[in-house]
């Protein structure tokens, strides 16, 4: 009985003492691959940090965060809760809670992640629904939140209405098109929430039929299986639909040059870490415009430091393969081109316009990209001194019911 006390105090010992010096002597990734999300920095020691006990708790965090072999120990514990979700029949229904993402911390030993790096503030308003090996989310309309989307998108008519003519891109969800009835008969259709903002509009504010676009191409490529967004030829089909609205000829589709980034898996799989989606690994299609131009991506605003940027990251791969769509949602991205249209646009957008600014290279001279999240600078004023004549508002339905997001785009002015 001593010996095998003695065995268990040794093994005990010897496991800490192995755990500890690894934390110390090997390297460590600042990412987590699995969680999408960057780890915990070693904590700034001071000693007001000290007496006030923040310094021990930042210590837990990063021990909790970098101790060796971690990677194998969470993607088993993900394994074990393959039945997490609600499960009838063919689909698998998870609630906010139960695919919620990991509380950022705000201390120094953890680096801010953008809101839309793993998915954006509000942009699932509901759960999400796993069926057929697919990813849906659930939408929720909010009849108030679409008159305050409505009026936002009439003020910046009533300020801009004589320099440029306004559009509204409203981007219908997969939900609408591929989910059943059957599993969608409490949410509220997208179609109807899309064409009760168009009849809260100033009639001069132009509507972008996105809807049908779509619709007319359901048998293609049109979203992720494992992601919250649309493709690049969702995206392309609705800027046909903007061109036609806006009276531009633009290139077709075959006259691009198509690619394909491989084994992307996206938001809504990284969420649920569902092994049915894990199955149904996605690829990121894009469409090169023959177009010259230079292009730089900014911080915040125009007035912060420029850096020399590309359309299309072609770097981009694997779990971040979406951002070869203009390399990531910067406060702001400028792009000149080669054209002689006299068009000068500014996209406001989240994430979902990325793809959809790409194809202005093709029809305009200048192209400002606004992601109203971030943006930092004066609109009014980047809109009269650049000579704006086209502002179009690309985001989906659900951020147009979400208060949140109207109010940032609002505040730009």
């Amino acid at each position: 009985m001593l010996f095998w006390s003695k065995l268990n105090v040794f093994c005990f010992v010897g496991l800490l003492s192995f755990g500890g010096i690894g934390l110390i002597i090997l390297p460590r990734n600042s990412v987590s691959v699995i969680e999408k999300r960057v780890l915990c920095r070693f904590p700034t020691f001071s000693a007001e940090n000290l007496y006030s006990g923040s310094y021990a708790d930042s210590l837990d965090l990063y021990v909790a965060d970098n101790f060796i072999i971690r990677e194998f120990f969470v993607n088993y514990a993900f394994n074990l809760k393959d039945n997490l979700g609600y499960k009838i029949s063919k689909v698998v229904y998870y609630n906010k809670q139960t695919a919620s993402t990991k509380k950022k911390d705000t201390t120094d030993t953890a680096s801010p992640i953008k809101e839309d790096t793993v998915i954006g503030k509000s942009e699932v308003n509901s759960g999400i629904v796993i069926y057929k090996n697919r990813a849906f989310q659930l939408f929720t309309g909010v009849k108030s939140a679409e008159q305050k989307y409505a009026t936002m998108i009439n003020k910046y008519y009533e300020k801009f209405g004589n320099q440029a003519k306004v559009y509204n891109v409203l981007i219908p969800m997969v939900d609408e098109f591929y989910l059943p009835e059957e599993y969608k008969a409490f949410n509220p259709s997208e179609l109807k929430s899309i064409n009760s903002i168009h009849s809260k509009l100033n009639d001069s504010v132009i509507k972008v039929d996105v809807y049908s676009a779509i619709n007319s191409h359901t048998s293609e490529y049109l979203f992720f299986n494992t992601d919250h967004h649309w493709t690049g030829r969702a995206a392309f089909y609705a800027y046909e639909a903007f061109c036609k609205s806006a009276n531009i000829s633009t290139l077709s589709l075959e006259v691009l040059e198509r690619k394909v980034i491989p084994n992307f898996l996206g938001s809504l799989y990284w969420l649920t870490r569902d092994k049915d989606l894990r199955s149904n690994i996605d690829s990121v299609e894009y469409f090169k415009s023959p177009v010259k131009y230079e292009a730089f991506a900014y911080t915040d605003s125009v007035k912060g430091k420029a850096m020399k940027a590309k359309v299309y990251n072609e770097m981009a791969r694997g779990n971040n393969a979406y951002g070869v769509f203009l390399g990531s949602d910067y406060g702001f991205f400028k792009v000149k081109t080669v054209n002689n249209s006299g068009r000068k646009a500014v996209i406001i957008k989240n994430s979902y316009g990325n793809p959809f600014s790409t194809y202005l290279l093709t029809d305009f001279d200048e192209i400002n990209v606004v992601d109203y999240r971030y943006y930092k600078g004066d609109l009014e004023e980047l809109i009269i001194k650049s000579g704006i004549t086209h502002i179009i508002f690309v985001v989906p339905i659900m951020t147009a019911n979400t208060k949140w997001h109207t109010k940032k785009m609002a505040s730009l002015l």
